[in-house]
């Protein structure tokens, strides 16, 4: 016995017995990321995820990790944003104002929204098409930033 009254073949058995789990998880092709292997298939994706959005223009991230679109038939602008989650994709409808800051890192485009369920949202982009869209970013948000932001 182990101090505290623990069974030492438990002690080992358990932690052993979750290893196992998640060895059987990634054997079976549990541990995939999501990907986008054309903008066809972003835009498909896009459309499932929010059916009002109408994309007219779209980039995908490097290796499809992630995508972003310019709106297109709308009343008032919109740009939208498809991010990894897991094995799949959430999305993100911004409209003016709800950009607080995007930043170019490296060859990531950061972009920190008001929306707390998604507050930061980064796609690798290559830093000419990063610095492309912060800038449509910023421009679509008035020019404007909230140094404060969400978080600050």
């Amino acid at each position: 016995m182990l101090p505290g009254g623990l069974d030492p073949v438990l002690f080992i058995v358990a932690p052993l017995g979750v290893l196992g789990v998640i060895g059987l998880t990634w054997l079976f092709g549990g541990l995939r990321d999501a990907s986008l292997a054309s903008p066809e298939i972003a835009r498909q994706r896009l459309a499932e995820l929010d059916p009002g959005f109408v994309a007219a223009g779209v980039t995908l991230a490097r290796s499809g990790a992630g995508a972003i679109f310019s709106g297109a038939g709308d009343h008032k602008p919109r740009i939208a944003v498809l991010v990894p989650l897991g094995d799949r994709f959430v999305s993100r409808v911004l409209g003016p104002g709800d950009v607080v800051d995007a930043a170019v890192v490296g060859e990531r485009l950061v972009i920190r929204t008001r929306d707390f369920t998604g507050p930061r949202l980064a796609l690798a982009l290559g830093a000419g098409e990063a610095e492309r869209w912060r800038e449509r970013l910023l421009e679509f948000n008035g020019g404007a930033v909230d140094p404060g932001g969400p978080d600050g």
